[in-house]
């Protein structure tokens, strides 16, 4: 197989590299409409700082200064779906090292204060 990488003029990405600010020891990031404006948003899960940031997108590839969110200790892994039907992006977290599920509900523009821990 040929890697675009090594074609003369030719790239994988085009820069500029862009990054934004995550809580501490970012493990996993999901992409997802979180906010229902049709543009992706950016939601982060922070081992270090028991957290999960959610960054507003724009659509052009910058993001909104981070919202932090609390979670149980040490979130792994954050996925996005509408666990509850009510057509709401809603996240769900995985905890390292524990033996628990973590769940935050979606109010429409960012997840609520709305947080369920099942065991």
């Amino acid at each position: 197989m040929i890697d675009p990488a090594t074609l003369p003029g030719r790239t994988p990405f085009a820069p500029p590299f862009r990054s934004v600010s995550t809580g501490l020891t970012p493990h996993t990031v999901t992409i997802a409409d979180m906010d229902q404006d049709g543009i992706l948003d950016l939601v982060t899960a922070n081992l270090g700082s028991s957290t999960v940031s959610t960054h507003h997108g724009f659509g052009n590839l910058t993001f909104d200064v981070r919202r932090d969110f609390p979670t149980a200790l040490n979130p792994h892994t954050v996925v996005a779906a509408d666990l509850n039907r009510d057509g709401i992006p809603d996240l769900a977290m995985s905890q390292m090292g524990g033996q628990a599920v973590g769940s935050r509900l979606g109010a429409g523009a960012a997840p609520s204060a709305r947080s369920r821990n099942a065991e």
